[in-house]
């Protein structure tokens, strides 16, 4: 036995959990199904017609929802009515819920409307989940807006999907708007946009990151910095590669006093290399003018003005003044004395 269209229709309304309403602008009654009741636990003497019972729409919703049945009541306005799930209507027992209203207008030859008639259905659980979501979304906005650290998001093409305010100042763009939808190419010098480029499609071909490595940022104005970088795969829920993320954050002072520190520490080494080599000749000089035998003065030259004495150095000893006496005659004697 074939179906008939009010038959198919019901059955369509009812597995997708909709209501119908009926509203006679002539007449301004509205017929609503049992389903409609149910949504707002009300029996039907008791159900207002909610187009005109504004005080029952959310106050936040109140203007939208005035303002979308004006549109389509006025001569020749739209024919079509669509609101959306921010509308949202009290139901029998107080509480709030968002339902999805749509519905078509018929006009007399004039263009006035005669008759409204549309759907209605329940969205309150799939609101509330959007609304979580995007209270999580807000959070984490919060969060990469706020600590001092570049982050950013890209496609498989390496294109900005979403950075943070620091990365955008850090770039020299006003919001972060700005920088989506452009690549390092726009970004920094032609070396460090390939760089940054082999590294992201390392990143998608194997899935493994980049982690914490310090790399040099050439802006293409000519500007340099130093940043400590981390790049990782961008997954999707089904665990599908779909991009890379990353952070970084400026270690430019770092750097700089680590080269500074490298540079000194090189400059000692230097001086004390030189200094070793000059202690070592003074050494070898040392021991090539120390004398193998030393004179003796004879018995009663004492008793002279001339007093001697002479002086060993060893060679342990680093450096310093060196003399040597040596005989010139039976009753003399010379000093030879350096600096080495």
């Amino acid at each position: 036995m074939p179906y008939r269209s009010d038959d198919r229709l019901e059955l369509a309304l009812r597995a997708s959990n909709e209501g119908i309403w009926d509203w006679n602008l002539v007449s301004d009654e509205i017929h609503y199904s049992g389903r409609i009741l149910r949504f707002f636990g009300r029996r039907r003497e008791e159900m207002p017609n909610l187009f005109r019972a504004v005080e029952l729409v959310h106050e936040a919703d109140r203007d939208l929802f005035v303002t979308r049945i004006e549109a389509i009541l006025k001569i020749g306005g739209e024919d079509l009515l669509a609101m959306e799930p921010r509308i949202r209507v009290a139901n029998g027992s107080g509480e709030w819920n968002w339902f999805r209203i749509r519905g078509v207008v018929v006009r007399d030859a004039e263009g006035h409307a005669i008759r409204v008639a549309g759907s209605m259905i329940n969205i309150t659980p799939r609101k509330l989940v959007e609304q979580e979501l995007l209270e999580e979304r807000h959070l984490m906005r919060l969060l990469i807006d706020n600590v001092p650290l570049n982050i950013y998001f890209k496609d498989r093409e390496s294109k900005f999907k979403l950075v943070n305010k620091s990365m955008a100042k850090w770039n020299g763009f006003g919001s972060p708007e700005d920088v989506v939808g452009k690549s390092d190419q726009d970004l920094f010098s032609e070396d460090h946009a390939n760089e940054a480029l082999r590294d992201e499609r390392k990143i998608l071909e194997s899935g493994e990151p980049i982690l914490g490595y310090v790399e040099k940022e050439t802006t293409a104005a000519g500007g340099e910095a130093w940043v400590l970088t981390t790049k990782m795969p961008l997954i999707d829920r089904i665990g599908a590669i779909i991009g890379t993320f990353g952070v970084s954050s400026d270690v430019t002072e770092l750097v700089r006093t680590q080269q500074s520190l490298a540079e000194a520490a090189a400059a000692l080494q230097r001086r004390n290399d030189e200094m070793e080599e000059e202690l070592a000749l003074a050494r070898e000089v040392q021991q090539a003018l120390l004398p193998h035998d030393y004179p003796t003065v004879p018995a009663g030259a004492g008793r002279g003005r001339l007093k001697f004495g002479h002086r060993y150095i060893p060679i342990s000893g680093l450096a310093g003044d060196f003399f040597e006496v040596f005989p010139i005659g039976e009753h003399c004697a010379g000093l030879f004395i350096c600096d080495v």
